[in-house]
């Protein structure tokens, strides 16, 4: 069986690579699988396999008949409807593709050449064009792939490397590995940085081929351009790790708040998250508390409003009922303390009060501890909402407890990782880091930074320190 399954493999293997009959190739490998569903070739077998379904994908995209059009009769000739551009647009890309799935995948450069002619004869405005030109002007006359190493074809097969991303993922980070490990290219390093930083969100492999382009370049103006992107990298981390920490500053302050009516220590908590909206917010809210009942002195106002005949020096009765139910609402709402409430509203004594109406509805919210929202009654709807959103945004922190426990190890871990590979090298710390604008870098996804302005180096430039 072992013997018969390497057999049909090689027959396979000529039938495909020697021949390009796809049928018959495929014939043969399905008798490997017959065979041995499990060993080397029967591995091999399954990647032609899975080759030569995405390339008859392809070409079955490609060949398919779009002569749809929709004729006005205002035009002299027909207008192709919106999505026959549409897969006319397209179908150049797919072109390209097929030419490089023919070259890379199945060893075939004369059909992958004739592939590159047919786009720029039968799309001469095409974007590819120009590529296809320079991979013809590469690869005219080659017959074996092997020779690729003899010819200067570094920046041919950079952008195969990404022309395969489109749509092979792993075979394009496997190509751009192998050109960057077989030719010590930097710019291939760069571009794994760069797909792990925008496409796959993997900051130790971010960070870990940057460097590595970082040590192998020796042109100077790419090394500036890359040191500078290597210390804002390091320093959005630190970003977000501060965000964590803050976060939990907010959790432990709330806390304080709502559990124990802790003002002072939920205030020194707020202030140390005083980048989160909500700890600014709630620090706001607990200042005016306290200004307000210094401002006031409960127990003797208790008694002086039994007098009906008494006046405050400073307030107003009816300013007094404002102060005492925007304190009553803070303590409901805020605080989410009802006894501290109740106690505010207690202090009112006037049925004539402007603000009788809403004492009365408070006082039912409290008795029956309703902090839901009534969408008829317009009174509470602004401390309802701001209640809501510190509240949901406590709870959000509290449920995604682990999450940002495992957030903070790996950033933590970056952070140590560039400490130890990066800070040793004297040219990395040249730069200035106060000198950068932190506040322009884009946290996406798990909070990898990406970069505006420094997105990748074109491959086919040489850069200048002082070019834009």
């Amino acid at each position: 069986r072992q013997i018969k399954c390497e057999s049909y493999y090689w027959l396979g293997y000529i039938s495909l690579i020697k021949e390009f009959d796809l049928e018959l190739a495929k014939e043969y490998f399905d008798l490997v699988l017959e065979t041995m569903r499990t060993s080397d070739f029967s591995k091999k077998t399954k990647q032609f396999l899975n080759e030569i379904k995405s390339y008859n994908k392809l070409l079955n995209e490609y060949e398919s008949n779009d002569e749809d059009f929709n004729f006005d009769k205002n035009d002299k000739i027909p207008k192709p409807s919106n999505e026959f551009v549409k897969k006319n647009i397209e179908k150049d890309s797919l072109l390209f593709i097929i030419a490089e799935k023919l070259f890379f995948d199945f060893n075939q450069p004369e059909m992958a050449i004739n592939k590159h002619k047919e786009l720029i004869n039968i799309y001469p405005s095409s974007n590819y064009v120009l590529r296809s030109d320079n991979i013809i002007k590469q690869l005219e006359g080659i017959e074996d792939f092997e020779l690729i190493n003899k010819i200067d074809t570094l920046k041919v097969l950079r952008d195969s490397a990404w022309n395969l991303f489109d749509y092979n993922k792993k075979k394009s980070i496997d190509l751009f590995l192998d050109i960057a490990t077989r030719y010590d290219d930097y710019q291939s390093y760069y571009s794994l940085g760069i797909i792990y930083e925008d496409y796959l969100y993997q900051p130790d492999l971010c960070l870990k081929y940057y460097l590595e382009s970082f040590n192998s370049t020796t042109d100077d103006s790419f090394r500036n351009v890359l040191k500078n992107k290597l210390l804002l990298l390091e320093e959005s981390i630190k970003v977000r790790v501060d965000t964590i920490y803050q976060n939990e500053n907010y959790v432990i302050g709330y806390d304080f708040l709502i559990t124990e009516f802790n003002l002072d220590s939920s205030r020194i908590y707020f202030n140390k998250s005083d980048n989160i909206k909500q700890s600014k917010e709630l620090e706001e809210i607990i200042n005016r508390y306290t200004r307000d009942i210094k401002d006031l002195n409960v127990p003797a106002l208790k008694d002086s409003l039994l007098n009906q005949g008494w006046q405050d020096n400073k307030f107003s009765r009816q300013e007094l009922d404002s102060i005492f139910l925007d304190l009553a609402n803070m303590s409901f709402w805020y605080f989410k303390n009802l006894e501290l409430s109740k106690d505010y509203l207690d202090i009112l004594i006037s049925d004539s009060s402007i603000y009788s109406s809403s004492f009365s509805d408070l006082r039912n919210r409290i008795n029956s501890s309703n902090f839901s929202i009534d969408s008829s009654n317009k009174k509470f709807n602004s401390y309802f909402s701001k209640s809501e959103n510190y509240f949901n945004y406590y709870n959000s922190i509290k449920t995604s407890k682990d999450k940002h426990k495992e957030d903070l190890e790996k950033y933590n871990n970056l952070l140590d990782y560039i400490s130890k590979n990066l800070h040793d090298n004297n040219e990395l710390d040249t730069l200035n880091i106060e000198q950068i604008d932190i506040d322009n870098i884009r946290i996406i996804n798990n909070g990898i930074p990406n970069i505006n302005g420094n997105k990748m180096i074109p491959v086919d430039i040489d850069i200048k320190i002082n070019n834009e």
